[in-house]
């Protein structure tokens, strides 16, 4: 499994994840899955039991973006509730300029079929051997295309594709 080291942090630009527990998982949680938690508190409930101290959200910056855009919350509310509802500090990535590489690389894999926050999951999942917590069927599908492990939450439990790292 690939570990997310600070040499890989410095090449993408993107800020280490503190790490005391080296087993720590990591997911990133599409945008879909933050607006659903916005909304339901049964759901929330059912995503805080994936997140159980050896698990670490990790959400993308155009994802919050997008949550913006279809709640109207502002992205510091969002956090906040995040860290709430999850228990602990979620790390945000933002994109940077080799993140958007990789992105357009994967647009350009999969066009028309992944658009600019799926592209980023994607990506970054492939790179750093994360899995993606996502309700989008398109990206589940690419996800598996790209052996990208994935969860599938729903209001009563979760369908996992492969076994959490």
């Amino acid at each position: 499994m690939a570990r997310f080291s600070v040499l890989e942090a410095q090449k993408l630009r993107i800020e280490p994840v503190p790490i005391k527990d080296t087993s720590c998982k990591r997911i990133l949680i599409d945008s879909c899955v933050i607006i659903e938690m916005l909304q339901d508190p049964e759901f929330q409930n059912n995503l805080f039991k994936l997140f159980d101290g050896t698990t670490r959200p990790v959400v993308v910056d155009k994802c919050l973006y997008e949550v913006q855009k279809v709640t109207g919350w502002k992205i510091n509310t969002v956090k906040d509730v995040l860290s709430r509802v999850f228990g602990q500090k979620v790390h945000i990535i933002r994109t940077t300029k080799p993140i958007e590489q990789m992105e357009y690389s994967m647009r350009f894999k999969y066009p028309g079929e992944s658009h600019s926050a799926d592209s980023t999951l994607l990506a970054l999942g492939v790179k750093l051997d994360w899995q993606v917590c996502t309700k989008d069927g398109g990206l589940i599908r690419l996800c598996k295309k790209e052996k990208i492990k994935t969860i599938h939450p729903k209001s009563n439990g979760f369908i996992l594709q492969g076994e959490l790292k």
